[in-house]
């Protein structure tokens, strides 16, 4: 069980890295916005020291950011199953979790699977595959670069046939 539980640390780290990147993204898009509405306000009714409200903003930002990141936290469940998702495990880590507790020859006999398969796998493919923007762009450069798509010529006699 020592393998499935260093992969899923390495995971859970990886996890753990990539959703303060975003929760931090978000974050900071909020204080922006906050801070957006508090210049358009400033226009109207003008306050002196907009310090205070900018660095409300600020705070409203991290407020944000770290609460959704600490929600966004992954449970050792949920870890297990996406590395099992992303590495093409066939439920094993997640099986092995479910049943950390039991005892029993076939669980054993899933712990020694489960193990001889996290030892040979990669945390670093448990990240996050990235947007679908890079997908369809590189389908559509692969379509658009496969030669000229031109439809089939058509016959001035058909064309007047047709008409």
């Amino acid at each position: 069980m020592e393998r499935v539980d260093g992969l899923l640390n390495r995971a859970r780290g990886i996890l753990v890295g990539a959703r303060a990147l975003t929760w931090a993204a978000r974050g900071l898009a909020i204080a922006a916005a906050a801070g957006f509405a508090i210049e358009v306000l400033i226009r109207f009714y003008p306050i002196d020291p907009v310090l205070p409200e900018l660095a409300g903003c600020a705070l409203l930002g991290l407020v944000v950011a770290s609460g959704g990141w600490v929600r966004a936290w992954p449970s050792r469940l949920q870890v297990a199953r996406l590395a099992d998702v992303r590495l093409g495990g066939r439920e094993r880590l997640s099986t092995a979790v479910e049943f950390a507790a039991a005892e029993g020859f076939l669980v054993w006999r899933q712990r020694a699977d489960a193990g001889a398969w996290a030892a040979e796998a990669d945390a670093a493919a448990v990240s996050d595959p990235g947007w679908p923007v890079r997908s369809a762009t590189r389908r559509s450069t692969t379509f658009a670069s496969s030669g000229p798509h031109r439809r089939p010529r058509t016959s001035p006699r058909r064309r007047s046939a047709s008409l």
